[in-house]
């Protein structure tokens, strides 16, 4: 049967594309987006086939659950590929790069005829992902760079690996790409949002968000929903419902005065970028 495989660039995929270092908040953001009657909030797609065919960021075989059968299924029936194949781990350096942008757009708009809406909130927070999406036509993006106060994060990684060197990493290397990107393809398309203002002031800032993404506010966004979450990965916050949204600081009473000093002399020109005072 000869599939049709239309990858016209009259018809880009709208993407809402939250870029940042890890612990920033995107669990959140995504599930808070994802209630909103034009988002399906897919989280991090970049871990879908990653490490094997049709395993997810937590190495389930996603598609054998009943929403990802339907996306693979509908995948296969209208482009002939199978949702197993598509490199979701983008990078301009692919050999077959244009083909992989391709069945990416084919995956987000399987997903979204499945879903029923018609903007994928992607938080794969991956700039190399990002910036082979940004290079293409086939695809719409906004990107919302999210923010977390440097100490934050950092403090954040080291509770998870034991070392202050990832949070440093991370946190660099992805503000770095942030601004090369949004100096490549203009900052009208960009949105910082920060952490700590979404956690204080959810209405506001989700107001910020839709304003940006030219879509209406609901209020519906302010109840975010784990339960009939269709997302791939994301951290804790998935695995029990949200019942109260509470600004996690722990970073100010766990972190020894010797790390705190050092760990804010090394993000100083970040949070200094990004409004916090050290």
């Amino acid at each position: 049967m000869e599939k049709n495989r239309d990858y016209s660039k009259n018809n880009p995929v709208n993407i809402l594309y939250i870029l940042g270092a890890g612990h920033c908040g995107s669990t959140l953001l995504n599930l808070c987006l994802d209630r909103h009657s034009s988002v399906f909030g897919v989280s991090e797609i970049i871990s879908l086939n990653r490490k094997s065919p049709g395993s997810s960021g937590n190495n389930k075989y996603i598609l054998t659950e009943p929403f990802w059968s339907k996306v693979d299924r509908h995948m296969y029936e209208k482009y002939g590929e199978k949702l197993s194949e598509v490199p979701f781990n983008l990078r301009l350096s692919l050999p077959n790069y244009e083909f992989a942008v391709q069945r990416n757009k084919a995956a987000l708009e399987s997903i979204l005829h499945v879903s029923g809406k018609n903007i994928v909130c992607d938080t794969s927070k991956n700039s190399k992902r990002l910036e082979a999406l940004l290079e293409s036509s086939l695809f719409k993006i906004r990107v919302i760079y999210l923010v977390r106060d440097g100490r934050a994060i950092v403090h954040a990684y080291k509770r998870k690996y034991g070392s202050l060197w990832p949070g440093f990493y991370n946190l660099i290397k992805t503000d770095h790409a942030a601004r090369r990107l949004m100096a490549k393809h203009g900052s009208e398309n960009w949105l910082t949002v920060r952490y700590e203002d979404m956690a204080t002031d959810l209405e506001g800032t989700l107001r910020n968000v839709c304003n940006f993404s030219e879509i209406n506010y609901e209020s519906l966004m302010l109840h975010p929903d784990t339960s009939n979450f269709n997302g791939i990965g994301g951290n804790r916050l998935i695995n029990k419902p949200i019942n109260k949204i509470v600004l996690d600081n722990a970073w100010q009473t766990e972190m020894p005065r010797i790390a705190r000093s050092f760990t804010s002399i090394i993000v100083s020109k970040f949070n200094r970028r990004h409004g916090y005072k050290n």
